[in-house]
Formats: structure tokens, sequence, C-alpha cells
């Protein structure tokens, strides 16, 4: 088997050009690739955006009862516009 592969791998060189005599002792030598290389790369990746609004009616006040602040106090210290929340 070793045999037959080293006569391929010649066989393989020769038709692309990858002999030469060695000028020290003069055998043919031939180039042929004895490893290769593989990257493989794998990316997986999950996006999700969300946006969101709500609108309450509070005739009475009593969404903004948080005891001894007022109304009004709430308002001015939250704000009375829709808040933006990014989970």
């Amino acid at each position: 088997m070793l045999r037959s592969m080293i006569s391929s791998a010649k066989t393989w060189a020769m038709a692309r050009g990858l002999l030469r005599k060695n000028e020290v002792h003069g055998e043919e030598e031939f180039k042929i690739p004895t490893s290769d290389e593989f990257e493989f790369t794998t990316t997986r990746a999950k996006e999700a955006e969300g946006h969101g609004s709500m609108e309450v009616d509070d005739p009475t006040g009593s969404l903004f009862n948080f005891g001894d602040i007022t109304r009004e106090g709430a308002i001015q210290r939250f704000g009375s516009k829709t808040s933006s929340w990014r989970l």
C-alpha cells in the first residue's frame, strides 16, 4: 500500500511539474503536500428589539397614590410622559 501511495504521489507531482533531480545525490525528488489545514468558523447570533407604549386614564389620580406624595408631586418627580425601558 505504501508503494502505491508513493507511486501515485510521484505521478501527481510529475503532472504538475514538481519533479527535480537532486544535485547532491542525483536522485529524483518530487514535491508533494505533506499537511493540509482547514479552518471552520461557526457564528450564531440572536438579536431582538422591542418597543412599547402604554396609555392609561386615571381620572381620580389613584395610580399616583404613593402615600405622602401627591399626584402633582409624582408628576413633577417622575414625569407625565411615557418612559422608555430597555431590557
